[in-house]
């Protein structure tokens, strides 16, 4: 319901109107005691096209799941905490002003509306007015936008009187716990010196009074009715794939891409992210997908479950695939418990060491294993894990590798240099590359480490040709890297690229790529290396050796920049060799590992699992994908159009007589 019904109606645009006519979130009659009420001032003429249409059920959750909170407000312009992940928090009366002078949306409980409404005629006044009032006040902590004008934390300071700055700067130094507890303290002092015979008292008694002596119970999982008002998706089957974030990293690359290869004809899909992020990759699937959320913006985690029963229900949601989601994970009782006959569809990508032990294949099965239907693994290394040590029927796990998009990952469609100017290094200097996160599990020191084997090597061995070495990644270690670099005395010859989003000059530039990784699932810098056509040096870890033959592994215990060293040197001296060996692994890659093995695969998984028959279901067109751009659909794209036909080298044993998974021709089949 409108706070101010017939001036807000008034003062809104047309393209508002159509906008908020659009939501998700219905408009109500006024008088219904249940409704939330919308305040909104400042509102340009045209609407951001940022905003989603599910802008103002986000808002109502949040409300809802907040107890303490009687208003929450989306600021258009004003970025509270430019540098963090959107958030819903505690905003400082001093903030309000700045949001009421640039623009904002807010959602209030009806009490708190009825109050404002007795006292002032706009929402511009009832917001500057509420903390007056003792109506607590939270907002976002910054704009959903491409416009980014921020607060910044000096300029918060200058406009807070002495009193207001301490209060801020103390709140910047608790951690989350502690402000939950300085939050219930009021309540806890007002239970501790309340008398015995208060009705609270008697409330309070009353949850220790064993189950059979009680007359009423509460549910152990609330179970709110959120009306909302959701776009069938006529013809098309809802499908919802739950994502860590959608950042840097190799899972999160394979669900972007999954996402842009489903046949948006067949599935609509449905993206949530589970844990705080700037999430720099939601503009590359945001023309895919029919929602995008990111969870934590807007709830709090001990919510997150009651709102996934919600999502499911409301979009009829018929298939979860959860990447790496450790919050829709932790959903899954309440969703099996609901929704008995929504299919579970999980992908895991690697077994984490110590203090992570196993990561999420071993967490997710020892939690959840029973909740989930059908699991999709990267590597034979995970299967057996599964198998083995949680007794997981094979027919219910999945090998599909992740594979790679060798029409993109070309080297004959890349121009070589760009990397080399920009470093300044030599045409005829040879370069060895490591691409990763800078992080313990990549070990780039012992890349750094390498660097000073082979340099002196190299010089001892009185070679003509510059020997140069590349970094390419950023993380928590940055700043390691740049002292060992420095103490080792390799400024000049070992350079610091940074993060990209297009890999391909890297790889084109390379002679090899060496990584000395303490652990991996099966890393996508080989698919990627293979097909860029680049020799690559990996320690043997996880499934690594799926991919890559002895002599590019070594054995995967400290130190292990000698026996990388070892492992290189012959091809640093010999150019044919490494030529032999780059075309070697394009040509594997060509044959059996194109992306589009990977796509139609999941499909036939996603088809199993909603009952579909696979067996009718038409070859997709091969589809190039960019790595972070949008992929558009394909006007010309024919359903008639061959696909790939050569089986993978794993889809059945060797020697076996089972039939191929894929309808082969016969040639193939026996060759498989």
């Amino acid at each position: 319901m409108w706070f101010d019904p017939l001036r807000a109606r008034q003062a809104l645009s047309p393209a508002w109107r159509d906008y908020f006519a659009g939501q998700t979130l219905p408009e109500l009659q006024i008088g219904d005691e249940d409704a939330y009420h919308l305040l909104c001032a400042g509102l340009p003429e045209m609407v951001p096209p940022c905003l989603p249409r599910t802008l103002l059920e986000q808002m109502a959750w949040a409300l809802l799941s907040r107890p303490h909170c009687d208003l929450v407000v989306y600021p258009l312009y004003v970025s509270i905490e430019p540098k963090e992940p959107v958030a819903v928090t505690y905003c400082r009366p001093e903030i309000l002003e700045w949001i009421v002078s640039s623009g904002f949306l807010a959602v209030c409980r009806n009490k708190a509306a009825t109050e404002l409404a007795g006292r002032v005629d706009t929402a511009d006044d009832a917001l500057r007015l509420a903390p007056s009032l003792g109506i607590l006040v939270e907002a976002s902590s910054r704009a959903l936008l491409a416009e980014k004008t921020a607060l910044t934390r000096p300029m918060i300071s200058a406009r807070l009187g002495p009193r207001a700055r301490v209060l801020w700067w103390v709140a910047r130094q608790l951690t989350p716990a502690q402000k939950y507890w300085l939050k219930r303290l009021p309540s806890l002092l007002r239970a501790l010196f309340q008398l015995p015979g208060s009705r609270q008292a008697a409330e309070q008694a009353a949850q220790g009074v064993p189950l059979a002596r009680r007359s009423s119970w509460e549910p152990p999982f609330p179970h709110p009715d959120v009306v909302v008002r959701v776009p069938e998706p006529t013809g098309r089957i809802p499908v919802w794939i739950a994502m860590h974030w959608l950042e840097l990293g190799g899972a999160e690359k394979f669900a972007v891409d999954l996402i842009k290869a489903l046949p948006k004809e067949r599935y609509a899909v449905y993206v949530t992210t589970d844990l705080p992020s700037e999430n720099p990759w939601a503009s590359a699937i945001e023309d895919e997908v029919e929602e995008l959320l990111h969870l934590p913006a807007f709830l709090p985690p001990h919510i997150v479950g009651v709102f996934c029963d919600h999502y499911v229900r409301t979009r009829n949601l018929q298939l979860l695939h959860i990447h790496h989601a450790p919050r829709v994970y932790e959903s899954l009782f309440h969703l099996r418990r609901f929704h008995p006959h929504f299919k579970v569809l999980d992908t895991l990508h690697i077994l984490e060491l110590p203090p992570h032990s196993g990561g999420f294949p071993e967490w997710a099965m020892q939690n959840f294993g029973v909740f989930i239907d059908r699991h999709h693994v990267v590597s034979h290394h995970l299967k057996k894990f599964l198998m083995e040590r949680w007794l997981v029927p094979e027919h219910n796990i999945d090998v599909i590798r992740i594979n790679v998009d060798a029409t993109w990952f070309d080297p004959a469609k890349v121009p070589a240099g760009t990397v080399r100017r920009k470093h300044h290094i030599p045409e005829d200097a040879l370069l060895i590359g490591f691409v990763g996160r800078f992080t313990r599990q990549k070990r780039p020191l012992e890349f750094v480490r390498l660097g000073t084997l082979l340099n002196e090597r190299w010089r001892q061995a009185g070679r003509r040709e510059q020997l140069h070495f590349l970094m390419v990644g950023g993380g928590s270690m940055l700043k390691d890297v740049r002292e060992k670099i420095r103490a080792a005395g390799l400024e000049a010859v070992l350079h610091l690229h940074g993060e990209v989003t297009d890999t391909r000059p890297v790889y084109r530039d390379c002679d090899l790529i060496a990584m000395p990784s303490e652990n991996e699932g099966l890393a996508i810098v080989t698919y990627e290396a293979m097909a860029m056509a680049t020799p690559i040096f990996f320690t043997d870890v996880g499934a690594q050796s799926e991919m890559l033959r002895p002599e590019q592994l070594v054995e995967n215990e400290m130190p292990v920049a000698p026996k990388l060293a070892d492992r290189i040197w012959p091809y640093l001296l010999d150019p044919a060799k490494r030529r032999q060996l780059g075309d070697e692994q394009r040509t594997h890659v060509l044959r059996y590992h194109p992306v589009e093995q990977s796509f139609d695969a999941m499909i036939q998984v996603y088809e199993r699992l909603l009952g579909g028959a696979t067996e009718e279901l038409e070859p997709r067109p091969a589809r190039r994908l960019a790595p972070m751009a949008r992929a558009k659909p394909c006007a010309a794209a024919s359903p008639t159009s061959p696909c790939w036909r050569v089986p993978p080298t794993w889809a059945v044993a060797a020697g076996s007589t089972a039939p191929c998974w894929r309808r082969c021709p016969p040639a193939a089949t026996t060759s498989c």
